[in-house]
């Protein structure tokens, strides 16, 4: 797939087991999340998506991959966006 994003990396180049990558199929985002497990020869990669919540299988023919920065390795998942609550369940 042509990519319209300098950054993509080329489906054959290989990711390792916790990379930070965004996946956008048509010029859209839909899945974000660390690299799980790869299959270079077969050009897949599972990722735990961050979007939904669930492990992901990527087809990197279809889509266009984008490696983030070193700083966004630790990415955030659903639990960690939640705010603390006070005593009794406040949110004060």
């Amino acid at each position: 797939m042509t990519s319209k994003y300098p950054d993509a990396l080329d489906p054959l180049q290989e990711l390792a087991p916790g990379d930070a990558i965004e996946v956008f199929y048509r010029s859209r985002l839909v899945h974000r999340g660390p690299v799980a497990e790869t299959s270079p020869e077969r050009g897949l990669v599972w990722i735990l998506d961050t979007l939904s919540g669930c492990r992901c299988l990527i087809d990197t023919a279809e889509v266009d991959v984008v490696r983030l920065p070193v700083h966004y390795r630790e990415v955030r998942t659903l639990d960690t966006w939640r705010r603390p609550t006070g005593p009794r369940g406040s949110r004060f």
